[in-house]
């Protein structure tokens, strides 16, 4: 297949890709199920580590409308493109798409399909994953996962751990300037006040509270 036609079909997959992603952040998650799954149209064409992009893509999407099922699915695809992925091949706009923030994005889908009973425990393993795998370059997207890890954990395990491991988040916050982040750290701070009978939980409040006050 000629190099300009796969260039012409991943620059498409990815426009739709974010417009999905923008999409699924205002609100909008039928909107955004339908840009991804224009976006995976010929996906056969596009290296697999951006078909897994957006297989993860589409389960973030699924997961929000609490379909587990499908949800569950489109991991299956994603982690089975990531599984022939080849960094070296891979194309330089790409790089950023590595281990950790699949295992990132994975960890998300299945955080938020816990209320529904499903994949409670692999959310914590592929978020933990996300974590460790992140590199030095990528404390944005650390601090957001472990911001993540720390709201699912807290309101599906134990308090405690969820402490410890926002406080290691909130160590690196102050750089971070994204209404993203300020988003999370709110719906974090709004799980803390159902435990603040817990010491590490009810300082974690007060951290959180002023950070945001101060945001």
């Amino acid at each position: 297949m000629p190099a300009r036609q796969v260039g012409k079909g991943s620059l498409r997959a990815s426009i739709l890709s974010d417009t999905a992603q923008h999409a699924l952040w205002i609100g909008k998650p039928e909107d955004a199920l339908t840009y991804v799954d224009y976006a995976l149209v010929r996906s056969d064409r596009l290296m697999p580590v951006h078909q897994a992009l957006l297989h993860t893509m589409r389960a973030r999407v699924l997961a929000t409308m609490r379909r587990p099922q499908d949800t569950l699915t489109a991991i299956s695809q994603a982690d089975e493109h990531m599984s022939h992925a080849r960094p070296d091949d891979d194309p330089h706009y790409m790089g950023y798409y590595d281990t950790a923030e699949h295992s990132a994005i994975v960890g998300e889908a299945l955080a938020d399909l816990a209320p529904t009973g499903h994949g409670t425990a692999e959310a914590t393993r592929r978020l933990t994953t996300a974590v460790h795998g992140y590199g030095p370059t990528y404390t944005r997207s650390k601090t957001l996962t472990e911001i993540r890890l720390a709201t699912h954990t807290l309101t599906t395990g134990d308090p405690r751990e969820a402490a410890h491991i926002a406080a290691g988040a909130l160590d690196h916050t102050d750089t971070l300037r994204s209404q993203r982040a300020l988003t999370n750290l709110r719906h974090l701070n709004h799980h803390t006040t159902r435990h603040t009978a817990i010491p590490e939980i009810a300082d974690l409040n007060h951290r959180l509270t002023t950070h945001l006050t101060d945001a």
